[in-house]
């Protein structure tokens, strides 16, 4: 007789197996590094991966007879992980301070306000609460993380796509012994590529997508006698770059990788993500990132087939001294960031 396949069957109502969409990420910024404060603001996120680094310090000895080692004591050396979430409408201004370093807010206009993140020094910490669902039962248990800051960072958008976002994150504290807080969720909709423009040194270009990474470039691996782990610190240069996937419609981009100068090799390069609905009168809801000066890489677009041919543009953000390297504006109806 054939084998009967046993299928699992859909989980329904009364049934204990849980899933992830139970889950729940917030956040709350700390007033001093390392003192945990309750998360009082959530995101709707693709996920946070947030994991304890559960460390051992291995004294390996010789005793007659033994084969193996005896001594292996633990500590809990922090916690590390990433979010991943789409840019919404409201709610994401909160993130700036921590990716860039300092935020300043505007006055409403327009029914609007606009919160703008500049390079600074990394001193904002907070503290992050992630529900982790059990696999049997109703129980979400809550992960808390403090003392936490962002080490990396990436923005994304491609045609047909959502604006995503999403940050590395070092701890210096984890545990699982607080309770779950009630999460309150920003209003708002996922900034989308519908209303998306990109424009190289004032000329609006049409990319298939884009990629920005940035790297604060803090140490988070530091240690001392008494103290398990201090405070994450710059550790030299940060770095940021940027990729674009254009046509190969023109020289000008070419001629700007294989320039004999700095400056005929750099650009300006703006790129903003807008919702389609109106705020006030004229205002919407976007994301704008201006990079004053890309020095552009890559290779050139070569004949590899008969498919059209694209450009896979990749630039390294630098620096004019007086602009801030990377500046994004947020505008929402959101009054605040705290």
């Amino acid at each position: 007789r054939r084998r009967q396949l046993h299928h699992r069957r859909p989980s329904q109502e009364g049934d204990p197996q849980m899933s992830g969409y139970l889950g729940q990420f917030a956040v709350k910024s700390e007033t001093t590094w390392n003192t945990p404060v309750v998360p009082d603001k959530a995101f709707e996120v693709a996920s946070a991966a947030i994991k304890v680094d559960a460390q051992r310090v291995e004294v390996p000895t010789i005793r007659a007879g033994r084969r193996m080692m005896k001594h292996r004591l633990p500590y809990a050396g922090g916690a590390s992980g990433s979010v991943e979430m789409p840019v919404m409408t409201t709610g994401f201004g909160w993130w700036l301070k921590h990716m860039l370093g300092s935020v300043a807010s505007s006055a409403v206009v327009d029914s609007a306000y606009t919160h703008t993140g500049t390079m600074a020094v990394p001193s904002a910490s907070f503290t992050a609460q992630t529900g982790v669902p059990y696999t049997g039962g109703s129980s979400v248990q809550p992960q808390t993380v403090s003392g936490g800051r962002v080490t990396g960072w990436e923005l994304s958008c491609e045609g047909g796509g959502e604006l995503k976002f999403k940050a590395d994150c070092d701890f210096a504290s984890w545990t699982n012994a607080t309770a779950l807080v009630t999460p309150v969720y920003p209003s708002g909709v996922p900034l989308t590529f519908i209303r998306g423009s990109v424009t190289i040194d004032g000329t609006p270009v049409i990319s298939d997508n884009f990629t920005l990474n940035f790297n604060p470039a803090l140490n988070t691996d530091r240690r001392g006698i008494g103290v398990v782990k201090r405070e994450q610190k710059v550790d030299g240069l940060a770095d940021a770059s940027l990729s674009l996937k254009l046509d190969y419609e023109a020289q000008t981009y070419l001629d700007k990788i294989v320039a004999a100068t700095q400056a005929g090799a750099q650009s300006n390069v703006v790129i903003v993500i807008e919702d389609t609905a109106l705020i006030g009168a004229t205002s919407r809801a976007k994301l704008e990132i201006t990079i004053p000066v890309c020095m552009w890489d890559g290779d050139a677009p070569s004949l590899s087939g008969p498919e059209q041919t694209s450009f896979d543009l990749k630039g390294v953000v630098g620096t004019n001294d007086t602009d801030s390297p990377v500046t994004i504006k947020y505008v929402s109806t959101d009054s605040s960031v705290a």
